[in-house]
């Protein structure tokens, strides 16, 4: 039996080690082809002024012009060439292209009719061609059938002081003789990488990503190879650990969920109070417009929201970090609305938190119901939970997953199946908008595995976290691959310094009952008065004092001496402390986790497990009767859980506390410069309001557009360079007849008489596809289209192809693992098939003693 579960762990192992490889690939081919599809690269380029007469060839067949560059990448695309036609030329003369290389041997050949090229934009040529970085390049250019007088016309540049490493020269073929004339600038060209196919498979394959590939087939093929000394291996080092616990049936549950579910509902009951007040607050107003798109997207068309056209001037939905349409709360926002769902799913991850922890204390630091009661309260009723969701930090709202995470990942140890329940929590996390959650949950896991390993000498808890992790990559692709296309595209952004507590305010963050009007919680160097708001933990004194009791008092329990060490480092990060000072340095984690005393999430959860122990110990100590010692401990943690729950409590209704304003609704989508203000009333910016109205803004923008820019344009936009020319336009002008914008689907209809670009007033984002199909680019920031006279109904429509593979990356390891888990159920049933009538009496008599010890315990 053992041979077949370690036989199994390794399948499932190398099963989840491949999803996991090829969730990387994704995500590098996304962030690859999402940058050069956003902006394409360009390698080598010219722009001399257009339509500058006195820089200009009339090309014919007697000219040939040569330009030569220096490659500064080894692979290209296209090549981009502003060449004119003014219809005079023979639409049927060619035109060839040729690239030469040091050599003058041509290794690429192109001919192109006259009539296709374009006029009022670059050309662009295929050229998938590798190039060797650092040598000189040709590229040569000449006609047939163009006759002389034609109006096909080469610019050229005055000087060549913009891109010193070329030099241009035309060639002109008179009476049999070949004159060279130097041009004294470039011509018009661009070197371009356009996400081919080509393009991303030859950069993968000189990438890490390739190697991780080609190490993880190495890995299964010598897997297969030596099966049998790996599973000896396996046995030695891997094999399962059972940690101490106790069995908590599902009944004894309904005591803490009512407990849960009536401190929470006083905590949150002024939500509900002021269902027809709005807040200002910036977290909100986005977390309520988010899942509002997401809610009409999914019950008016059936399908995910993926593009948000109300906020920041039309961004990503899917790939926006606090998107949350995914995530399990979001039933509660399909079944009563965004508004109502919101406030009930804070309600709602505050019990879920409560019975986690209860299960966490209760199952493995086997602390008795009362001190896992006050374990419980402490995580989701400290400070840090109440003063986020009063201030309307709603992109934690997944905070509730952490303590069931942390126990699957525990009972990882024995069952490795165990670990795809921990990667799920995780994801919901993930998937429910905060990330900074799920880096701290991760940690917690890491830093437990450690220690548990060391303390139980096994790898096992370090090989489930593995397994974990590469359960959790594939489960989210659906919505980390847009975010890392999204993430390359925007880059970095500037952030201020964080403000790191000093320690002497240890005794303010923790216990101290004026802390939520004292002065000095102020940020010096912005003049922002973050008071309670970012550091206040408020526990009360009393857990401190039995978190000290319990740490004074488990010192020889390995589980307790983990538990204890990962607090003690929560803690050091909480001010700014090793291993923060490493952690938060690292590629991509500096955004997430600059501010460290989020990390005081975990240490207030292992601090309530460890108070909860000091707790019932201190009743063991107590020499008092039974009855009278139960009854002391219920007192203590009655007023505990009292004053956790009613100390934040006159912050509650300030949240919700603003009448709605009334906005007049658009009868057809418009956007505003700015959301709706009015600061004499008490407004800051209430962009749900104008969403509710039909109308979008240009401010309300996450982080990462901070970077990026934001280039669509409102009304009353205050650049007057850039005047509102609606929700769409013609270039070279024409008439846009009709706009509707409906989620991630925009119809246009439009006249002209010419080959144009229609413009939309989007902010452009790779993913853009158009029916009928047309080109698409990046105009100024904003989502262009290529349309011809015959298009007067246009559709263009957000489908990136990021989230289309991460669906079914996502879906598959699901679909994979629920079939492993019915096929290894299937085996099991079968080894047991039609036993023996002492079989049948041996098996009833094992499942009675089984039942009565656990129910003993």
């Amino acid at each position: 039996m053992l041979k077949k579960s370690v036989s199994t762990t390794f399948v499932t192992l190398w099963l989840a080690a491949l999803l996991c490889s090829l969730t990387v690939a994704g995500i590098a081919v996304v962030r690859l082809s999402g940058v050069l599809e956003y902006e394409p690269i360009i390698i080598n380029a010219l722009t001399p002024i257009k339509n500058n007469r006195k820089n200009t060839i009339q090309f014919n067949d007697q000219y040939t012009v040569r330009q030569t560059f220096q490659a500064h990448t080894p692979n290209m695309s296209d090549i981009g060439l502003y060449i004119v036609n003014n219809n005079n030329t023979d639409r049927e003369a060619v035109l060839t292209i040729e690239l030469l290389n040091a050599q003058h041997k041509a290794i690429f050949t192109w001919h192109t009719q006259i009539k296709n090229l374009r006029a009022d934009d670059i050309t662009i040529i295929p050229a998938q061609v590798r190039l060797q970085r650092g040598e000189k390049y040709t590229l040569q250019l000449h006609t047939n059938g163009v006759e002389q007088g034609s109006e096909l016309i080469v610019y050229y540049e005055n000087d060549a002081t913009t891109f010193p490493d070329g030099d241009a020269e035309l060639a002109v073929e008179q009476n049999g003789s070949r004159q060279i004339q130097q041009l004294p600038g470039n011509i018009h060209f661009q070197i371009l990488r356009h996400p081919t196919k080509w393009v991303i498979w030859d950069t993968l394959v000189y990438s890490p990503t390739g190697w991780l590939f080609v190490l993880t087939g190495i890995g299964l093929a010598l897997t297969l190879i030596w099966h049998k000394t790996i599973q000896a291996f396996a046995r030695r080092f891997v094999s399962p650990i059972s940690l101490p616990s106790i069995f908590v049936p599902w009944r004894e549950l309904i005591i803490p969920i009512i407990i849960g579910t009536i401190l929470a509902s006083i905590a949150t009951a002024p939500y509900y109070t002021q269902l027809n007040k709005i807040t200002t607050m910036g977290d909100v107003q986005r977390a309520l417009v988010y899942r509002g798109v997401a809610r009409s997207a999914l019950l008016n068309h059936g399908q995910a929201g993926l593009w948000d056209p109300y906020l920041c001037g039309g961004e990503p939905l899917v790939a926006n970090m606090e998107s949350a349409q995914f995530d399990p709360f979001f039933l509660l926002i399909l079944l009563f609305g965004e508004n109502l769902g919101t406030r009930l799913s804070v309600t709602a991850t505050l019990i879920l938190g409560f019975v986690g922890t209860y299960v966490l204390a209760r199952t493995f630091g086997k602390l008795e119901r009362l001190p896992s009661l006050l374990a419980a309260g402490i995580f989701p009723f400290s400070g840090f939970q109440m003063l986020a969701f009063a201030n309307g930090n709603f992109a934690w709202i997944p905070v509730g997953w952490i303590p069931w995470a942390i126990f699957f990942f525990l009972r990882s140890f024995s069952s490795m199946p165990i670990c795809f329940l921990s990667a799920l929590t995780l994801a919901f996390i993930f998937l429910g908008g905060s990330l900074h959650m799920l880096l701290y949950a991760l940690l917690a896991c890491g830093l437990l595995a450690l220690f548990l390993s060391i303390f139980y000498r096994s790898a096992r808890p370090i090989i489930s976290l593995c397994m974990i992790v590469m359960l959790f990559i594939p489960m989210v692709a659906i919505k980390l691959l847009p975010a890392s296309e999204i993430q390359a595209i925007s880059g970095s952004f500037e952030r201020p310094e964080p403000y790191i507590q000093p320690w002497n305010w240890l005794g303010k963050m923790f216990w101290d009952r004026n802390q939520l009007n004292t002065p000095q919680w102020s940020f010096e160097k912005t003049g922002e008065n973050y008071r309670w708001i970012e550091w206040g933990s408020y526990v009360g004194i009393v857990p401190i004092i039995l978190f000290l009791i319990g740490i004074y008092s488990s010192y020889k329990k390995r589980f307790f001496m983990a538990l204890i060490a990962s607090a003690l480092i929560f803690l050091l990060m909480t001010f700014g402390e090793f291993p923060w000072t490493i952690l938060h340095n690292l590629p991509f984690l500096y955004g997430p986790m600059r501010n460290p005393q989020r990390a005081r999430v975990i240490f207030l959860l292992l601090l309530g497990i460890v108070a909860g122990y000091g707790l019932m110990k201190t009743g063991h100590w107590l020499a008092f009767p039974k009855k009278v010692k139960l009854i002391a401990i219920a007192i203590v943690v009655t007023l505990i859980l009292i004053d956790l729950v009613t100390f934040h409590s006159s912050l509650y209704p300030k949240l919700f506390s603003l009448d709605k304003p009334q906005l007049e609704r658009s009868n057809s989508f418009i956007r505003l410069d700015h959301s709706y203000t009015d600061e004499d009333r008490g407004y800051y910016k209430v962009s749900y309001e104008n969403y509710l109205a039909g109308q979008g803004v240009t401010d309300m923008c996450m982080p990462y557009m901070m970077g990026r820019g934001i280039h669509a344009r409102g009304v009353g936009n205050i650049n007057s360079g850039d005047p509102y020319f609606g929700e769409a336009m013609l270039v070279l002008g024409g008439t846009i007849q009709k706009v509707d914008i409906d989620g991630d689907t925009i119809r246009v209809k439009a006249k002209t008489n010419q080959a144009d670009w229609l413009v939309l007033n989007q902010n452009y984002f790779p993913g853009w596809a158009i029916i009928p199909t047309r080109e698409i680019k990046n105009w100024n920031g904003l989502v262009a289209a290529r349309i011809t006279p015959a298009d007067s109904d246009v559709t263009f429509s957000y489908q990136p192809l990021s989230f289309i593979v991460g669906l079914w990356i996502s879906v598959s390891t699901l679909l994979l693992f629920i079939i492993q888990k019915y096929c290894n159920t299937n085996q099991c049933c079968k080894s047991y098939s039609k036993p023996d009538r002492k079989a049948r009496r041996d098996i009833a008599q094992n499942n009675r003693i089984f039942s009565r010890r656990h129910f003993n315990r």
